[in-house]
């Protein structure tokens, strides 16, 4: 069987070659949209995917180097409305020329990386426990593979951004099969049926999260991407009265 960083080099291929499949697909009208800050536009979602993936790239970057990476405030949609005015009105080609350099950025650090170094549960000073391997799939694949199915579904192809993570599952699931890790796709899975408008779906895998990983309880009532499922009472049961 692959080693583990042959099977996150094999996922990041992946994630690069199903964003470049996302682009082939486009229409000119889409490539050329002006999104705003409530409706993302494909070249926003390409933009705000890949800020926050240099950003982790260039903290491995500093940490091997010797250097104190950059914490991210926790005010994400601060952070997200950042990133948005910055790149907002970059061209087409600008946005994935700059997707493709990241991604090749993290190919070459992964390199560097041993198998030590990506088991580490204190890579960055704010991992609290969180081993670095699920950190670099959540960034080079789980964020960016999830804001494609948000774009999808925005624009009225749901079952289309289903099947984009689902292509992305076998991949995932080769990095562990540790309780948490399962929980973790689970729930991000569930995100993307909320999004698609099939509560049901979604609730059946917030339950199996929830049991693989409870921490995410206190996230997912804060969490935009599943909205749509707050006032559910099946959803109220499930995170409690008090997740904090």
């Amino acid at each position: 069987m692959e080693n583990l960083k042959d099977r996150l080099k094999t996922l990041n291929q992946f994630s690069d070659a199903k964003f470049n499949e996302f682009i082939d697909r486009l229409s000119e009208a889409e490539r050329n949209a002006i999104g705003s800050l409530e409706r993302w536009s494909a070249r926003d979602n390409l933009a705000h995917s890949t800020a926050w993936l240099k950003h982790f790239v260039n903290n491995i970057t500093a940490v091997r180097a010797g250097q104190e990476p950059e914490a991210v405030s926790h005010d994400y949609d601060a952070t997200n409305a950042q990133i948005f005015a910055a790149h907002q009105f970059e061209s087409w080609e600008q946005a994935v020329a700059k997707l493709n350099e990241t991604f090749a950025s993290l190919d070459r650090q992964l390199d560097g990386l041993s198998e030590a170094d990506l088991l580490r549960t204190d890579f960055f000073p704010w991992s609290n426990g969180r081993a670095l391997w699920i950190s670099l799939a959540g960034n080079s694949t789980l964020h960016p593979v999830l804001h494609l199915v948000y774009y999808l579904a925005q624009a009225g192809r749901p079952a289309e951004g289903l099947a984009v993570y689902e292509s992305a599952q076998p991949y995932l699931e080769s990095l562990s099969e540790e309780h948490v890790w399962r929980g973790e796709l689970a729930y991000d899975l569930a995100c993307v049926f909320a999004q698609a408008g099939d509560p049901q779906q979604a609730l059946a895998l917030l339950s199996a999260a929830f049991d693989g990983s409870p921490g995410l309880k206190s996230w997912a009532s804060q969490d935009s991407d599943l909205a749509s499922l707050w006032d559910n009472e099946i959803f109220q049961t499930l995170v409690g009265p008090d997740p904090q």
